[in-house]
């Protein structure tokens, strides 16, 4: 009779809106083929994360003993906390062919302090799963939120198994992978949500120092509420992706302004051609 081989033992670093639904939905996916660590600073976390039950064990910070028995880690917490968690990992030991992802919304400096922090032996993949909403913490985690949603890895360290071994496992969590460049991921995302959370945070900013806020309830529709939602996610959490790919961002911000000069120039000018040829998209060829 051939026995069934042992369960894998993945850690979860940060327990937050993404670690925290990550670890429910591997549970819910793999079931008893794996073993989940979950760890996270805050004991309030801890506490709720006790509660569901998915946890083979939880502890307020990483220790050798969890480090050296963890087949995959995933480094869930903020992206300038990251390379605190590499330092950390590389000083307590991690089991030989163990894999080290994150979730980072940023991949050059992020692979960059994986070079420069994990040890020889140690696997590294960057990964970054599209799917993250405006809410934050433990209780708004959720084990079907990366369904049908894309996963990018990009920058890796190590065996050319691990990133189609991450892939797999994302996959089978109902996403559809990509492999990119952490260059061409950072310069890609710079545009399609780093630079919109500036403008959304930027409306909301200047809605309020000029409207009343019983002006902004009662007025405010659908084109507003829909633009400024994401305004209200963390400000900690996006000033460090902001600075994490601040390169990509200032030129954004470059081209943003170019485009704000023409359309002030059409309109002080009051010609309908040059507004629609300003806020008309000229989009590259594929």
């Amino acid at each position: 009779m051939i026995s069934k081989p042992p369960p894998l033992t993945f850690t979860v670093v940060g327990l937050g809106h993404i670690g925290g639904s990550l670890a429910r939905a591997l549970k819910k996916v793999f079931k008893k083929q794996i073993r989940i660590i979950g760890i996270d600073k805050n004991k309030a976390t801890l506490a709720k994360a006790k509660k569901t039950r998915i946890f083979m064990e939880l502890a307020n910070s990483l220790s050798s003993k969890i480090t050296k028995d963890s087949d995959i880690v995933f480094v869930c917490v903020d992206v300038d906390q990251i390379p605190q968690v590499f330092m950390r990992l590389s000083k307590l030991g991690l089991k030989r062919g163990a894999i080290i992802t994150d979730v980072g919304s940023t991949k050059e400096a992020i692979l960059k302090k994986a070079k420069s922090s994990l040890p020889s032996g140690v696997n590294f993949v960057g990964g970054h799963p599209i799917a993250g909403t405006e809410k934050s913490g433990f209780d708004s985690s959720d084990p079907n939120l990366f369904h049908e949603r894309s996963f990018f890895v990009s920058g890796t360290v190590g065996s050319k198994k691990a990133p189609k071994r991450v892939g797999q496992i994302w996959k089978k969590l109902g996403c559809k992978v990509f492999t990119v460049s952490p260059k061409e991921h950072d310069k890609a995302f710079s545009y399609l949500s780093h630079f919109p959370h500036v403008l959304s945070f930027g409306l909301n900013k200047i809605v309020a120092q000029n409207l009343p806020s019983k002006t902004v309830r009662d007025y405010g529709g659908d084109s507003y509420k829909d633009y400024s939602r994401i305004s209200s996610s963390s400000k900690s959490l996006w000033s460090e992706i902001f600075l994490s790919n601040k390169n990509n961002l200032l030129t954004n911000i470059k081209v943003f302004k170019k485009y704000l000069t023409e359309l002030e120039t059409a309109l002080s000018k009051n010609t309908k051609s040059k507004t629609i040829s300003a806020i008309r998209p000229k989009r590259r060829k594929p």
